[in-house]
């Protein structure tokens, strides 16, 4: 891959979209024999207490408390670490791409190369992608002409397209609109890529102004690629920022 496609990922992210299982199922993958550690102490309800503890979780997350004798009252308290979620994305971003990130029509191509893709391929990368459908619970397609920013997505599904889609050159845009430099000629490969609502972090009206079709975002992503035929390609993702 060419390494002007490449750019270096800061540690810091802002993950507007995040699918915990598929998250905790590869990171699991990686870290099989990892224990929720508990550290449990006793200490007095009364003054006048002297000592201390420690636990430590994975090699990364101390927990220190004070334990002592004063009276004979005791009682038990446990301090428990978490694993959060966002740290375990960040990990495994690292781990498929080294913290470095390629375009996913680079990515796609060095794969057809390579004859990598096969059944689905974990990879990191970014792309610009076209806001096309957005369906509801049943379905049934939204009107995105009269859509609120603030409407329900819990249970919504949102379709969003990058390259040469079909559906894409059917929205024929023109000049005016704020995706033309990027869509209006023809890319080789179409990607196609869905979100579930439920798994979206932020209200939409933080992420754009208004919702139309056309509407363009430029987004990283880690999840899963896979051949659907011909020319397209369809991304699960697993987080986005």
């Amino acid at each position: 891959m060419k390494d002007n496609h490449m750019n270096d990922i800061i540690t810091l992210k802002s993950y507007i979209y995040l699918d915990e299982f598929e998250i905790n199922s590869l990171y699991n993958q990686l870290y099989p024999d990892i224990l929720q550690e508990t550290v449990t102490y006793e200490t007095k309800k009364n003054n006048n207490l002297n000592g201390s503890i420690n636990g430590t979780a994975l090699g990364m997350i101390e927990a220190e408390g004070i334990v002592g004798h004063s009276s004979d009252t005791l009682y038990s308290s446990e301090i428990q670490t978490k694993v959060t979620i966002e740290y375990k994305a960040n990990v495994i971003i690292k781990h498929v791409c080294n913290n470095r990130l390629n375009s996913l029509f680079d990515i796609i191509a060095e794969s057809c190369r390579s004859h990598s893709m096969l059944r689905g391929r974990i990879i990191v990368g970014y792309a610009s992608f076209l806001l096309t459908t957005i369906y509801d619970s049943d379905d049934n397609l939204i009107e995105l002409r009269s859509i609120k920013n603030n409407f329900e997505k819990k249970d919504t599904t949102f379709i969003l397209e990058s390259g040469d889609r079909k559906s894409i050159r059917e929205l024929k845009l023109v000049e005016e609109t704020d995706c033309y430099e990027d869509y209006f000629q023809s890319k080789e490969y179409g990607i196609e890529m869905h979100l579930g609502g439920n798994k979206i972090r932020r209200e939409i009206r933080h992420l754009t102004k208004n919702i139309k079709e056309g509407k363009v975002f430029y987004f990283s992503v880690l999840g899963q690629i896979s051949y659907a035929g011909a020319n397209q390609y369809l991304v699960k993702p697993f987080a986005i920022w």
